[in-house]
């Protein structure tokens, strides 16, 4: 039965009443709670769905101080945390578990968008690329459960991410096999995954008798063009170039097009990530990506048993996910090599 509009919302009273019940029965049938009858029980909820009343999910978790809730911290700028909330909400469609999204940006640092998920009552938080380090986290959020996703972090915090360094070693590979031998890493120091990512790069560079160049940019298009531009006005421009990624990526393609540069002809790029920037039909980004279905999945999944207090013990802590290079347009043997 649908209510009119500005109609008085139901309540348990009224249930009973619709029932022929006490109150306090009313609230056992609804909390699954031993001492009514399946017959009463089958009237309650009958009564209940004929006068339009629906169990207020929230009042009665705050009133036994228990939150299904997962509170999920994110940036706004980056690509990818858009596609693992998609993913997100996918994992947890079906479940009596409920989302509750905090931001960070420019103007709103990762403190507070954790305060904001503590001061709503989550049961568990799950944090897309922290910086923060696991005591800052600690002194945020005290003993709530925290999955990381796309970051290591210490116990007693689970966290998921994608193998950076067999990505980057993916990358390295189809570039050298292409024929490239000066290559650049613009790397994002800070950001998740960025030691990692430089280390595995000096590695694949050395492992090939090869000097590795690492350049310090924000993962960002405009992070991206300004280590272009620093890089060709310099005359420091390498053969073939990995962002961290695709947004960077994309930024050092079209600053470098319109300085009147061939993409992949003068300059092969990589991408990482595999968002929707690389995908788009201008851009055809060869890239590293990320397993964004796994990565959600995992972090839904722990963040549910550890709100439910299942024991973990047995199980690891951390995952890796492995990455998958995507060859596109972006990327092509050097012109020297061509020119045999």
């Amino acid at each position: 039965m649908s209510r009119k509009p500005g109609a008085r919302r139901p309540t348990m009273r009224d249930v009973a009443e619709e029932a022929g019940v006490l109150p306090a029965l009313v609230s056992i049938v609804f909390r699954d709670a031993p001492g009514a009858s399946d017959e009463t029980r089958e009237r309650v909820r009958a009564a209940a769905k004929k006068i339009g009343y629906v169990l207020d999910e929230r009042a009665r978790l705050l009133r036994s101080h228990k939150s299904l809730d997962i509170g999920v911290c994110f940036q706004t700028s980056q690509p990818l945390h858009h596609h693992l909330l998609d993913e997100l909400y996918v994992a947890v469609d079906g479940t009596e578990t409920g989302l509750v999204l905090s931001p960070t940006s420019s103007a709103r640092d990762e403190k507070s968008a954790l305060s904001s998920l503590v001061a709503y009552r989550c049961g568990a938080i799950i944090i897309f690329g922290p910086r923060l380090t696991t005591s800052d986290i600690r002194d945020v959020v005290g003993d709530i459960p925290v999955i990381s996703v796309a970051q290591e972090l210490d116990p007693p915090y689970d966290w998921i991410s994608s193998d950076d360094s067999l990505g980057i070693h993916q990358a390295v590979d189809h570039l050298i096999g292409l024929g490239h031998k000066n290559i650049g890493l613009a790397n994002s120091p800070g950001d998740a995954g960025a030691t990692t990512r430089e280390l595995a790069f000096v590695e694949a560079l050395q492992a090939h008798g090869l000097t590795p160049s690492v350049y310090a940019a924000e993962a960002s298009e405009e992070g991206g063009a300004r280590l272009a531009q620093h890089l060709i006005d310099s005359n420091q421009l390498p053969d073939a170039i990995i962002g961290f990624n695709d947004r960077c990526a994309f930024g050092i393609i079209d600053y470098c097009i319109r300085a009147g540069y061939s993409i992949p002809r003068d300059l092969s790029v990589v991408g990482f990530d595999d968002s929707e920037v690389s995908q788009r039909f201008y851009v055809d980004l060869t890239t590293v990506a990320q397993n964004t279905e796994k990565l959600a999945r995992f972090a839904a999944e722990r963040a549910v048993q550890r709100l439910k207090a299942i024991n973990l013990e047995s199980q690891e802590p951390g995952v890796l996910v492995p990455t998958e290079l995507i060859v596109r347009n972006t990327t092509a043997p050097p012109r020297s090599r061509r020119a045999e």
